[in-house]
């Protein structure tokens, strides 16, 4: 027996904390990915066990833009896999942040927000990266990173 590293209460042994240690994903998106993420979201955070649900503590979006703008599109937004309108942050990234983007480094961050009802985990479920509205076309040459920090949850 002995306190958490976090000093929070007492485990026994072979118990772990059930909140679990913060996991950090840097993932650079093709811009064939960001086209296509509107009809089929793109996979950022594999599923984990079925016992285990994924919350998020921030999302950074960086898009740089390339030869040519990305234009149509729609908000862009992190949901969990098997429950597409689980949105996992307060807000939206307007799809002004991609069809204005230019040659500086444009950052958008996202942080979690579950509103007065809270938010259902979902047990299994990996994160996506999708946008609403229609797909996101040209975007030639641009860079996107999507940074997140996140926590793996024992339910």
């Amino acid at each position: 027996m002995g306190l958490d590293k976090n000093k929070r209460g007492i485990l026994t042994p072979g118990e772990s904390d059930s909140i679990g240690e913060s996991k950090y994903l840097s993932q650079v998106l093709t811009v064939a990915q960001i086209q296509g993420m509107n009809a089929t979201p793109f996979n950022l955070i594999p599923a984990p066990l079925s016992t285990v649900s994924i919350t998020i503590d921030y999302i950074v979006f960086k898009v740089m833009a390339g030869s040519a703008a990305f234009s149509g599109g729609g908000t862009v937004q992190f949901q969990y896999h098997t429950s597409p309108n689980t949105v996992l942050h307060t807000g939206t990234i307007a799809a002004a942040v991609l069809t204005g983007a230019t040659s500086t480094p444009t950052r958008v961050a996202l942080f979690p927000g579950f509103g007065s009802s809270g938010l259902t985990l979902e047990a299994g479920s990996g994160v996506d990266i999708t946008n609403n509205g229609s797909a996101f076309t040209g975007g030639t040459g641009a860079a996107i990173t999507v940074y997140i920090k996140y926590r793996k949850i024992n339910l």
